[in-house]
């Protein structure tokens, strides 16, 4: 299967793809009813029957789908809020091209572009720099099976009380016109003001797959749980990036670069080539944090986090950060495989740092965390972690500075675990714990051939 392609590469070829805007409508809406009638459109959202008063390109009969500019800005009080704000909207044709500067003002629902019955919604953007939106927003948006690709979302300030997307085909699971469930493919978010209550989600389908989507926080930015990919139901993450590089996370959720939703045990879920870059930002009310998360059958492979300048946890059971996590127990369908966590100066774990984790049965080989000069960690490190029965092989902790507060393993299973092959190297740093190269639960399991190597540190 092909790779998906980097961010930069997917933008500039996406750019050049695009088709170019048609001849839409041009609004600026100022709260007042002499800029524009608000109506009720055709059709609704999410399976809803239509509302009144949304603002919306061209005739209440023949909503515009493409080419569209809808500019909103007004201070919100003695003025007429719209329901929804739509850039353009269709379930006859793709909606395509459209932008949407919501500058301020008050609305329920936010979006660029909106597309049903198995059309898609494509280069559509969303500039937020101020109001409120009292539920989600979205770049572009495709509910009954169409693809949501190549949307942008920039916010630099404004409040978003629900979730924001780049690419939303989430809604209604059924096959679209060309017999395929929607994707999610290369769409972007940038937010480096304002805060989103709920959940910052980069790309996200049902079923589809979901590759080489974005999402940066930055700036003053304050948001919830984030997603660089995310599926509900399986298909393909792959190639999606998540960059912390400021800002403050708050959530009660996990966050990933992908993340597959749904606990499953009939259909397979691929995670691979998604990476967490976090070099500063407020983490320490973001309590985990992974480069692939999955809760289904599947591959996970090839997902990494590095952090810097910044401390993720706040020392509760259960705060950390992997590499490539399968949270699916009981099943010897899980393969966790070639991920890493990377620590480096002046990043900080409050919590436990696994290269890749699985839960009972799982197959977890050839992870890797690395804990560099100035990077610290107050719970336990393992190379690769799993449950009873598990498979624990060739994972690695490589320790050439910094601060372990607690243990490290190189790789430890369950009860009736196998755990072979398993390396701990240290050339410097403190470790106040045990090392231990590969260790099983209780007396049952197998640990053999799992090495330590110590040239420097302190113990």
């Amino acid at each position: 299967m092909t790779r998906a392609l980097a961010p930069a590469l997917l933008l500039a070829l996406a750019a050049l793809c695009a088709a170019p805007a048609g001849t839409g409508e041009n609004i600026t809406y100022t709260g007042e009813a002499t800029d524009r009638d608000l109506d009720t459109p055709p059709f609704g959202m999410d399976g809803a029957g239509a509302v009144s008063g949304n603002l919306f390109p061209v005739t209440t009969s023949v909503p515009s789908a493409s080419g569209n500019t809808v500019i909103v800005d007004y201070a919100s009080g003695e003025k007429t809020n719209p329901a929804y704000v739509f850039g353009g909207m269709s379930e006859t044709e793709n909606v395509t091209g459209n932008k949407v500067e919501f500058k301020n003002g008050l609305t329920g629902q936010l979006l660029g572009g909106y597309a049903i019955s198995g059309f898609a919604a494509t280069y559509n953007t969303v500039t937020l720099s101020g109001g409120t939106v009292s539920a989600n927003a979205s770049a572009g948006a495709s509910w009954g099976g169409g693809d949501a690709n190549y949307n942008t979302f920039i916010m630099t300030g404004g409040h978003v009380t629900n979730n924001l997307y780049g690419g939303d085909a989430l809604r209604e699971d059924r096959e679209n016109a060309y017999g395929s469930i929607g994707e999610a493919i290369g769409n972007q978010v940038t937010i480096s003001g304002g805060k989103v209550v709920s959940e910052v989600l980069g790309g996200a389908s049902n079923s589809g797959d979901v590759t080489g989507n974005t999402v940066t926080i930055e700036g003053t930015a304050t948001v919830g749980a984030i997603y660089a990919g995310f599926t509900v139901n399986g298909g393909l993450l792959e190639g999606n990036y998540l960059y912390i590089k400021g800002g403050t996370v708050s959530a009660t959720n996990y966050s990933a670069a992908a993340w597959r939703n749904n606990d499953d045990t009939t259909d397979v879920t691929i995670l691979r080539d998604n990476h967490v870059v976090i070099t500063g930002g407020n983490l320490t009310d973001m309590p985990f944090i992974a480069g692939g998360y999955n809760s289904a059958f599947g591959l996970i492979t090839e997902n990494t986090v590095t952090l810097g300048n910044a401390t993720v946890g706040s020392g509760f059971s259960g705060d950390g950060v992997v590499g490539g996590f399968n949270a699916l127990s009981g099943t010897a369908e899980q393969t966790v495989t070639h991920n890493k966590v990377t620590i480096n100066a002046n990043g900080i774990v409050d919590g436990y740092v696994s290269g890749g984790r699985g839960y009972d049965y799982a197959n977890v080989s050839n992870n890797e965390v690395v804990i560099n000069t100035g990077g610290a960690v107050t719970g336990t490190v393992r190379g690769g972690q799993a449950g009873n029965y598990g498979t624990v092989t060739d994972n690695t902790v490589k320790i050439d500075g910094g601060t372990v507060n607690s243990h490290v393993y190189g790789g430890q299973g369950g009860n009736n675990a196998t755990v072979t092959g398993n390396t701990v190297t240290i050339t410097g740093g403190t470790v106040s714990g045990n090392v231990t190269g590969g260790q099983t639960a209780g007396t049952s399991g197998t640990a053999t051939g799992n090495t330590i190597t110590i040239t420097g540190g302190s113990f």
